[in-house]
């Protein structure tokens, strides 16, 4: 079905090869755009905000070679000019969500959005809530999130900064004791924020409380210097986002008043008595709702990286398959559809997911700040920590695959994805590092596995493993049964099942050999990871099948979404057909009638694959690619981006007469 776009997407000239791609669309590109965007009316008001924004000069991106403090500058100036946007038009949390996002989060103030204001907003009280949030919504108070330590991480149970309640003086103390104890990695922190909701042990009268948050003021007010007891700094260049000034902190004898506590679940009273409401996790509310987000922003990286590398691959041509006939579109060649398929059906799978993980945290936090009721946040940890831990494996392995699938142009910043895998590479050790959040999702599976073997009663996500898979066989006989959601669904939950229970068995054959538990759980790590991923690929694969079963839309997009999420769960097979071999899932020959499937569905893939990623609809801007444009004129932007780069604007740059003539004259006079 061919189909129009909006003219603030098109240029002059249109690429032809994008053209022809998409008249073969066999589906409405509007009406999946408006499903990804969760309705007719969320469109209409994203493409308004886009018209405002994105044709604003500040908030168009700009040149990207240029040193780190111009880069840092320009990032609070689109951070200003937002801000001054947001108050005059009035806009929504909701609005800002999509601003953030048009903008790819490149601008200064993203921590102090979304990790400052949503901890004041779940763990304050009311008092708190009404005291700082007006104060952060308009800058008064630019915030960050300082949770990381240099020496800890992921283990938060270890950090060293302590805040000790003095009841003399109704004041918390505040210190870095240690060089490993100081705040490291924070965005915002280093130069931005005059505010910093600092993570610490809460001491009192000799005895550890726990974790908590405390506000601190880092910054005057008046003229943004560091206030007494304070040191920050920024750590350094990074791989990505040079634009954010991530920082390190020192306190030393910092004091603040008794209500800089967040205690919206636990409290100290004015003589030094602590009391809470509910369960420990809850200072991890935060932290909870980023590894949310961030399921999210994988989404968006990998959706925008097969934009790009989908766009190019159809408008550039190289080579033929038979001598002397004319070059053909890269993507006509079966191995680079096997670099971009997997990705294109990748980002539908996130998108699904990412909507039912949002979905859920709703769910779990409404019920936590209502009713004080803690009883899914287990569960929902435990897939969580799976899912942050897979989508951005996902984003970073996709992005990596389609940066080398666009050839040495992939290579060049202005290509948009050297950006991209450099912004997921944070995301992948940033908010818990991978493999620790895998152990901590296979610590919730071992807790079920060890319900379900005693009879009790499963949440959903891990209901599978109360499943009798001793008489499962395979139903598979033909390459067409491989296209079954329900078959899929079962082939990775029987894998899933059994990689859970060989860790289980791993893990008490070490307890029963005499280990002790740390030791034994140590040596079995490798296969409680294993178990991990297959639980969340399970998870994936699962909730793509059913956001499909479930979905409101026509028959072409079902038909075109549904030959996607097959293609990803029999992907995941050929990938990982070792363990489903081992699992029983499946036999030899069913693997073969399953690589035979999968390969047949790229050529049933390729007439979407541009209209699919036209689907997202992501601006040009956004996108800031010169090979990834809606019009896919590749050759005209690569050649405009060089001769604006900087060392095009000097024909004879004076590096050359400072260094390389004066040699040369030397050299010369000796001969």
């Amino acid at each position: 079905m061919a189909y129009t776009k909006e003219p603030d997407q098109l240029s002059i000239k249109t690429n032809v090869d994008l053209l022809k791609e998409r008249q073969t669309a066999t589906f409405d590109v509007a009406s999946l755009t408006q499903i990804l965007d969760g309705g007719k009316a969320k469109t209409r008001r994203r493409k308004q905000l886009e018209s405002l924004v994105l044709s604003d000069p500040t908030l168009n991106p700009l040149d990207r070679s240029v040193d780190r403090l111009e880069l840092y500058d320009r990032s609070l100036r689109k951070a200003a000019r937002v801000y001054e946007l947001k108050v005059k038009h009035n806009w929504s949390p909701e609005d800002m969500k999509m601003v953030l996002r048009m903008l790819n989060d490149e601008h200064a103030l993203g921590v102090h959005e979304v990790m400052f204001i949503p901890c004041i907003e779940r763990l304050g009280t009311a008092a708190q809530r009404a005291k700082w949030l007006p104060r952060a919504h308009t800058l008064e108070i630019i915030g960050t999130y300082a949770q990381t330590e240099l020496g800890h991480g992921t283990n938060l149970a270890g950090l060293e900064t302590t805040a000790t309640y003095e009841p003399s003086s109704g004041q918390f103390i505040l210190n870095t004791p240690t060089l490993s104890a100081m705040k490291w990695w924070p965005g915002n922190l280093a130069k931005t924020a005059n505010h910093a909701l600092v993570l610490a042990q809460l001491w009192i009268a000799g005895k550890k409380f726990g974790m908590q948050a405390f506000m601190v003021q880092l910054r005057s007010l008046e003229d943004h210097t560091l206030l007494p007891g304070i040191e920050t700094g920024d750590i350094g260049p990074k791989m990505g986002v040079p634009y954010t000034d991530n920082g390190y902190l020192i306190l030393k004898n910092v004091r603040i008043p008794r209500d800089h506590m967040l205690a919206g679940f636990a409290k100290v009273s004015a003589d030094g008595q602590f009391s809470k409401v509910g369960s420990d996790q809850v200072n991890y509310l935060t932290m909870v709702y980023v590894r949310a987000k961030i399921v999210d922003w994988a989404f968006n990286g990998v959706s925008e990286a097969v934009t790009i590398a989908t766009r190019y691959s159809a408008a550039r041509r190289q080579g033929s398959m038979k001598p002397g006939d004319p070059e053909v579109q890269i993507m006509d060649y079966m191995t680079q559809q096997y670099k971009l398929f997997p990705a294109l059906a990748a980002a539908y799978a996130l998108f699904f997911a990412k909507e039912q993980i949002m979905k859920e945290y709703v769910r779990v936090t409404k019920e936590i700040q209502e009713d004080s009721n803690f009883k899914s946040l287990p569960e929902f940890h435990g897939i969580l920590c799976g899912m942050k831990a897979l989508s951005t494996t996902t984003a970073v392995e996709e992005i990596e695959v389609l940066h080398r699938g666009c050839g040495g142009h992939g290579y060049l910043v202005s290509s948009g994805l050297p950006g991209l895998l450099g912004f997921h590479l944070v995301l992948f050790t940033g908010e818990g590092e991978n493999t620790v959040l895998y152990l901590q999702s296979a610590r919730y599976l071992m807790k079920s596995f060890a319900k379900s073997t005693m009879g009790q009663p499963l949440p959903a996500t891990v209901q599978y493993l109360s499943r009798d898979w001793s008489s499962y066989e395979c139903p598979v006989r033909s390459e067409r049964d491989c296209l079954n959601h329900n078959v899929i669904s079962d082939i990775h939950l029987k894998r899933a099942s059994y990689l859970v229970k060989r860790a289980a068995d791993h893990l008490q054959r070490r307890l029963s050999a005499g280990d002790p538990q740390h030791v034994a759980w140590n040596r079995a790590s490798i296969d409680l990871v294993t178990a991990a991923v297959g639980h969340a690929q399970a998870f994936v694969v699962c909730n793509f099948c059913t956001s499909l079963s479930q979905l409101d839309a026509d028959t072409q997009i079902l038909e075109v979404l549904s030959t996607l999420c097959s293609f990803y769960g029999l992907h995941l097979i050929i990938k990982h057909s070792g363990e489903f071999l081992e699992a029983g899932s499946i036999s030899g020959n069913q693997l073969e009638l399953i690589r035979r499937q999968e390969q047949a569905l790229l050529a049933v893939i390729r007439p979407n694959a541009v209209a699919l990623c036209d689907a997202f609809d992501y601006h040009d801007v956004t996108l800031n690619s010169a090979l990834g444009g809606y019009d896919g004129n590749v050759y005209e932007e690569l050649y405009g981006r060089a001769k604006q780069c900087v060392l095009n604007k000097t024909e004879v740059l004076p590096s050359y007469y400072k260094h390389i003539q004066p040699l040369q004259r030397r050299l010369k006079a000796r001969l």
